[in-house]
């Protein structure tokens, strides 16, 4: 019977110690709970999840950060672009206004202006000064990518839409 009592009080012992542990709270975060908890985690394969959710996190946080640097590469690229299409439109400008001038001093030369030559004459300056305090500003501005490209459209358009007038005006000094 001796050898019953000990089995016995081992099996007896063996329960309590699991009665105890169940018992016990535990939780699934490595900073909190004990001794008991760790066991727990350790024997469920929890702490190996948990490790391999934060592995998988940190992948999804690198990627967006990859995507989120090259999408930033772009917008300076696209700016880049867009900085370089106003200096063009800058040095278009400049050619009319010495184009204009040019035509101007011929007309002036001719000394037989037309009412309608003079009146083309004047919107052209007209446009010439709006155009320049437009660029001028454009330039004074940080303005969002999509609202310089927006501008630049709308400058190439007026701009060509100059160069028909000083063609006209000096087809009829001519």
């Amino acid at each position: 019977m001796a050898r019953f009592g000990l089995s016995a009080g081992i099996a007896i012992a063996t329960l309590f110690a699991g009665v105890l542990a169940s018992g016990c709270a535990t939780t699934e975060d490595p900073h909190e709970g004990g001794f008991v908890s760790g066991a727990v985690n350790l024997t469920t394969g929890r702490y190996q999840e948990r490790v391999q959710e934060k592995e998988s996190e940190l992948e999804r946080v690198t990627d967006e950060q990859r995507q989120l640097m090259q999408e930033a590469d772009g917008i300076r690229q696209e700016r880049a672009r867009l900085d370089q299409a106003l200096k063009d439109a800058a040095t278009r400008l400049g050619k009319l206004e010495a184009s204009l001038d040019e035509r101007r001093r011929a007309l002036e030369t001719a000394r037989h202006l037309k009412a309608e030559d003079e009146e083309t004459l004047r919107n052209l300056e007209a446009k010439l000064v709006a155009v320049r305090a437009h660029l001028n500003d454009m330039h004074s501005r940080d303005l969002p990518v999509s609202k310089l490209r927006w501008e630049a459209k709308e400058l190439r358009e007026e701009l060509d839409e100059m160069d028909k007038m000083v063609e006209l005006l000096g087809g009829a000094a001519m």
